[in-house]
């Protein structure tokens, strides 16, 4: 009897080993941010998507995705209607997970006979038509750079890639992932410039709550880079790995 009860309590430590203290379901929101984060027939879809919803599964966790514009996506998560965001970088007040498979990569592209195919500094467009989008903040080295640069303003990013690729604006200050997508779904013919311009990692942040998953969830998405998740997810979704989006950022003019 007591080898009996010493097997029963060993299979009884494993089962408490091999399952989560306490599976979640978090209910996580976003901002449309292919090809990152979509909702595409009701469905989130997306690289990151993608990567948090097998990373909650490894750890023994589930997620609840619903797609938002960014202000009322931080708004639930802050109020509590939400457990965490995704794609983000400095959210006062909710914490951070500490491994991030995505960046916005900010860059360059220009219409499509530029005489150059990179830059040295955003002192080579001074004089050039920059297209930029009036309700966007600007990262300060752009900021600077405008008093040199002959600034058209529109509503819209896509609108910029339209008037680059027609030749009625020199360049634009662009996310980079983004802008091939739209380039092909268009077909509009432009230059990506070299190198990046800046990269922030992006990462998922959660309610205070929320915050003892974030060790579990680090690790399991950690997880998802060694073995070559991600690469994969890359690579169906741009055609290159995460390693190569890692050393672009790496080799961005400018570091945060």
């Amino acid at each position: 009897m007591r080898e009996i009860r010493i097997a029963a309590a060993a299979a009884f430590l494993v089962l408490a080993v091999s399952l989560p203290a306490r599976a979640e379901r978090l209910r996580i929101c976003f901002e449309e941010w292919a090809p990152f984060s979509s909702m595409v027939g009701g469905r989130a879809e997306g690289i990151v998507v993608a990567a948090m919803d097998r990373a909650l599964a490894a750890a023994g966790h589930a997620g609840l995705f619903a797609q938002l514009p960014y202000q009322r996506c931080l708004n639930g998560v802050r109020a509590g209607t939400y457990d965490a965001m995704l794609m983000t970088s400095d959210e006062p007040g909710l914490v951070p997970m500490r491994v991030s498979v995505a960046f916005w990569e900010v860059g360059v592209v220009t219409r499509p006979d530029w005489p150059r195919d990179s830059y040295e500094a955003l002192s080579d467009f001074d004089g050039a038509v920059v297209g930029l989008v009036g309700a966007y903040g600007y990262h300060p080295a752009v900021q600077r750079a405008l008093a040199d640069w002959r600034v058209e303003l529109t509503s819209e990013a896509l609108f910029n890639l339209r008037k680059a690729a027609s030749g009625r604006i020199d360049a634009t200050v662009v996310d980079i992932p983004w802008a091939r997508i739209q380039a092909e779904r268009e077909g509009l013919a432009l230059k990506v410039l070299t190198p990046i311009l800046f990269a922030t990692p992006q990462y998922m942040f959660l309610t205070p709550a929320k915050a003892g998953l974030v060790p579990e969830l680090d690790a399991a998405l950690q997880g998802l880079i060694d073995d070559g998740t991600v690469d994969r997810l890359y690579e169906q979704a741009l055609g290159s790995d995460f390693r190569t989006v890692r050393a672009r950022a790496a080799n961005a003019l400018i570091k945060d």
